[in-house]
């Protein structure tokens, strides 16, 4: 789904910058490869008949590799701030998470992986990045709508809906 957008990025633009931090810039063929580790070393989150995932990571290159994986795999994602107040509470109450991947252990009755940096050290050092592709079941994108006194509420993005705004320009 959101990967057709970086493929034709890429073949716009062969060598300029997916990504870029302070520290460390990444290409897009190196996103897309680290994506693929990703999603293979979380295949199980989807054999376990998960539909929607909630993702909260401080690092926002992991972050972007989760959404792209767990896309891979046909899960839809959810991105959840990383400060754990009211506001997580009550978005997580509104998006209702089968599962959930945290940069840290989380207080919370929803089942969730811990995916820090050094999980991701590991995996990312991993030869294997084969995953088969996945369709979405449903929604790829799951996320809240809310405004002032508003009651919030989970909306979702459907791949077509994604693909068919995608433009390079």
């Amino acid at each position: 789904m959101i990967e057709t957008l970086l493929l034709q990025l890429r073949d716009a633009a062969q060598h300029s910058v997916a990504f870029e931090s302070a520290s460390r810039s990444w290409s897009f063929s190196g996103f897309l490869t680290d994506v693929g580790k990703i999603a293979h070393a979380l295949k199980n989150v989807r054999d376990c008949g998960c539909s929607i995932v909630g993702i909260k990571c401080k690092n926002y290159y992991h972050h972007w590799v989760l959404i792209f994986a767990l896309d891979r795999l046909g899960l839809a994602s959810a991105s959840f701030q990383n400060d754990l107040g009211p506001s997580f509470q009550t978005y997580l109450n509104v998006i209702q998470p089968d599962f959930f991947l945290s940069d840290h252990a989380l207080i919370t009755d929803v089942k969730h992986y811990v995916v820090g940096e050094a999980w991701f050290a590991e995996v990312l050092s991993q030869e294997n990045n084969n995953t088969t592709y996945y369709e979405s079941r449903d929604f790829c994108r799951i996320g809240v709508a809310a405004g002032t006194g508003a009651v919030p509420q989970k909306i979702g993005l459907r791949r077509p809906d994604i693909e068919r705004n995608i433009r390079v320009c």
